[in-house]
């Protein structure tokens, strides 16, 4: 089992009754790492689970965790990183990753690739923790690995840009892990269209980011888009160039729904409701981001997106189609069903201090 919610690192319920309940922070990274954490400030997730709190203080981020960590070791990182892995292997491989993604070492470009092939094909966190590292390598053959795996239609893209953010993934190398591998188009698929603008809605001033889809191939395509996933479509570049951190909020509870195209035919699949904030609960929840934010766009739900610097952004959706396991197709031709990633044009919008709503 899997925690798959990502607002303060708390699970569904259903999932937590199934976590143990550890009696110390620590205790805590050997049951829970294993199976997938993409929270900003991992401890938040931890002292949550911990029975009782290890020490009072604010979370810890990531950084500040591997900053009291020895040197990872490369010798039988492939090994502890393995599937059948779990417990304080587990966990100390997938700390030693994130070490090596933020001091990469060429003596870690074997090991690395050896992580990224075991757990291909898997949504176990030790494959995107290693593409990550691989990504900062700057060797050929790390380069190819990424290219051969994660260009692929089915590479489970959600989750790699959730990470990014939930593992505190530096700048610049986050920005271009995204543009390279993320952030694009695979796959074929619809044409995605973004428009961005502000409105004045129930007297606050809104950003709306409207999402369409455009098929213009001869054959009929036919997706399964969630409402709710606003935060993981819309990605925000700021006047630096480089894309705002954000957090998903609730995966756990999604409102998926059925789309079919017809050759030449369109549909808005969404119009996302943007609040800028200043909020100092909201605004903590990217501590580590560097610069401070100054707000956050709110999406509700727990869905989040850091604002480092006013100034003219460019906003990209992005539109993925994981397969979809036969029965599940919602009465329609598997031949139509598009798998892959669709990335839009950027949408030019102007985010100012004017902007922030003070309710």
């Amino acid at each position: 089992m899997r925690c798959s919610s990502t607002r303060r690192g708390r699970c569904t319920y259903e999932e937590r009754r199934e976590l143990p309940r550890p009696a110390g922070v620590q205790t805590a990274v050997k049951h829970l790492l294993p199976f997938g954490v993409g929270t900003l400030g991992l401890a938040s997730l931890l002292l949550a689970a911990a029975e009782p709190p290890a020490a009072p203080g604010p979370p810890q981020t990531f950084r500040e965790i591997l900053s009291t960590r020895p040197a990872a070791r490369l010798d039988d990182l492939a090994d502890r990183s393995a599937p059948d892995k779990s417990g304080d292997v587990a966990s100390g491989s997938f700390l030693d990753l994130l070490q090596i993604r933020d001091h990469p070492t060429p003596h870690a470009v074997g090991p690395l690739i050896k992580v990224l092939e075991s757990n291909v094909g898997g949504n176990r966190i030790h494959g995107f923790a290693a593409a990550q590292a691989l990504s900062t390598a700057r060797a050929p053959e790390a380069a190819a690995a990424l290219d051969k795996h994660l260009l692929k239609p089915d590479y489970p893209v959600d989750l790699a840009l959730m990470y990014t953010s939930g593992w505190e993934m530096p700048e610049p190398a986050r920005t271009a892990f995204l543009d390279r591998y993320l952030l694009r188009s695979v796959g074929g698929g619809p044409a995605v269209r973004t428009t961005a603008a502000w409105e004045l809605r129930e007297g606050r001033r809104t950003l709306v980011v409207a999402v369409t889809l455009t098929n213009n191939g001869d054959k009929p395509i036919a997706l399964m888009v969630d409402a709710s996933n606003g935060a993981g479509r819309l990605h925000f570049r700021g006047p630096d160039g480089r894309v705002a951190p954000s957090e998903f909020g609730f995966p756990c509870l999604p409102h998926p729904r059925w789309v079919r195209l017809a050759p030449g035919a369109s549909e808005q699949i969404e119009a996302s409701a943007l609040t800028l904030t200043p909020d100092r609960e909201q605004v903590g929840r990217f501590r580590s981001v560097a610069p401070a934010p100054k707000a956050v766009l709110s999406l509700g739900g727990g869905a989040a997106v850091a604002v480092p610097q006013f100034g003219r952004y460019k906003v990209t959706a992005l539109v993925w189609q994981k397969p979809i396991p036969g029965g599940a197709w919602g009465g329609f031709d598997p031949r139509e069903l598009w798998v892959g990633r669709a990335a839009s044009e950027p949408a030019e919008v102007e985010i100012r201090e004017a902007d922030l709503s003070q309710r």
